[in-house]
């Protein structure tokens, strides 16, 4: 843990194949590292491990027969950061993995994750596309808060979602997702019983009738 924490000069890295486990912040606030490679004998990435890496710009993760789990805000403003690919033996994305990782545009989730954390990529403002696979089966709370420049995201149906997961996301988000619905700058969910979110820069909300519940957070920051 926190092996080479605060190196601030550390450009780069050769990981072993004999390693399984990157202790937690073991490259924390290393700002000069600008690429890794992590081994596919890794099992586990603790937390905070590349936290506030601001010149990292690729991240490649382990893609084997490993069962791999992402440790909580992993890559937490990792600002130069543009691409993640999550491959499918990845099986957990902790708490605000990606968060503030304002340069990432692209986002590829594997096949085996069942859950999109808490914060998981708030803040991330560049992100345009997201496809979630139907492996997902909820959403938390600020998963995707105040990605501003959010275009079009895909979700499986029926999937939960909490409050806030989408709260001041672009106000032209297109919705992928029969479970779910954005009416004048809302996003609805339960047939149009519930209120999850609301879309950035909306001046004037009406809730519709029939709304009997208004999610935790979903005005937060608004």
């Amino acid at each position: 843990e926190s092996a080479f924490s605060d190196c601030v000069s550390l450009k780069m890295i050769d990981l072993p194949d004999s390693l399984s486990k990157i202790g937690n912040m073991a490259f924390y606030n290393c700002t000069a590292l600008h690429a890794v490679e992590i081994p596919d004998s890794i099992e586990e990435i603790g937390f905070a491990a590349f936290e506030n890496c601001t010149s990292l710009k690729t991240a490649v993760l382990p893609c084997n027969e490993n069962r791999v789990r992402l440790g909580s805000s992993i890559f937490e403003r990792c600002s130069s950061l543009s691409s993640i690919i999550i491959p499918d033996n990845v099986i957990e994305i902790g708490n605000h993995a990606f968060k503030n990782c304002v340069s990432l545009r692209i986002i590829k989730i594997g096949n085996s994750i069942k859950e999109i954390n808490i914060g998981t990529f708030e803040g991330c403002i560049n992100v345009q596309f997201v496809f979630i696979p139907d492996s997902v089966n909820c959403i938390y709370s600020s998963a995707f808060y105040g990605c501003l420049n959010l275009d079009f995201i895909r979700l499986p149906n029926n999937v939960t979602i909490e409050g806030s997961a989408f709260t001041n996301c672009n106000n032209e988000l297109h919705l992928d997702c029969s479970s779910l619905e954005i009416t004048n700058g809302l996003v609805l969910a339960n047939n149009r019983t519930s209120v999850i979110s609301c879309l950035d820069n909306i001046i004037n909300v009406v809730v519709p009738d029939g709304v009997i519940k208004i999610e935790s957070g979903a005005f937060w920051g608004c």
